[in-house]
């Protein structure tokens, strides 16, 4: 990941002439690489608390605090999204136009990356 990698989410109810709202999309672009032939050892661009691969809970907090946001803050923090995310993976699938057997594969190991980041976070 690279700090020029941003993009907006622009969400429209169906049928509707205009998005209903424009904001920045969630992280993206760093699990799914991974999952590609050859770049299954790929670490982060940009280091997080000197590191850019297994980060854990502490590492955040790190950054909190150097930011200004108090410890407690960022372990809360910390937690209630690694539980949306635990419970988000269950529900993880690419969209149904790839629903072939490689697709199947890739789920399954973006799925398996996920927990695997997540559970050293909790």
């Amino acid at each position: 990941m690279h700090l020029k990698n941003l993009a907006l989410q622009k969400t429209a109810e169906p049928g509707a002439r205009q998005f209903s709202t424009v904001r920045f999309a969630p992280l993206y672009d760093a699990v799914t690489t991974r999952v590609f032939p050859g770049l299954a050892g790929d670490r982060m661009a940009l280091k997080l608390n000197g590191k850019d691969d297994r980060l854990t809970r502490n590492d955040f907090v790190a950054l909190a605090r150097t930011i200004g946001i108090p410890a407690a803050q960022a372990e809360e923090l910390t937690l209630e999204s690694t539980e949306r995310l635990g419970e988000a993976a269950s529900g993880l699938a690419l969209p149904g136009f790839s629903r072939q057997k490689a697709a199947k594969a890739a789920e399954n190991a973006i799925r398996g990356i996920l927990m695997e980041r997540i559970e050293p976070l909790r």
